[in-house]
């Protein structure tokens, strides 16, 4: 966790030259990808699953690179990254399971299979 925290910091530090406004649904596509990170983050058992991912990225148009430092949608994420954060303040483990379950597991109500478990 420290890690990804030290990694947003580096990224939010970091000069966007190349940013472009997000659409609604690109913007979506990153407020669920930094939810998916954050939740998945804070249980054991889950892991954002990369291809789905990678998947509906290329489904909206956002290039593999979009949240890379000076990637088109770098400061969309830095923002969703902080605001996931700041939302999942509170969540423990046990609860965060159940968080990234019901929004991004196999029936999740935001994006199914955003997360996997073990």
């Amino acid at each position: 966790m420290k890690a990804m925290i030290a990694a947003i910091a580096l990224v939010a530090s970091t000069a966007s030259a190349s940013a472009i406004e997000a659409t609604t649904e690109q913007r979506n596509v990153i407020v669920n990808i930094a939810a998916a990170t954050v939740i998945a983050g804070k249980c054991e058992s889950a892991t954002v699953n990369t291809q789905v991912v990678a998947a509906v990225m290329a489904a909206w148009q956002m290039p593999a690179d979009s949240f890379s430092p000076g990637g088109p949608f770098e400061p969309a994420m830095i923002e969703a990254m902080q605001k996931a954060h700041d939302d999942a303040a509170a969540i423990d483990g046990p609860a965060a399971c159940g968080v990234a379950r019901a929004m991004f597991g196999p029936d999740g109500a935001n994006v199914p299979n955003f997360v996997s478990f073990d």
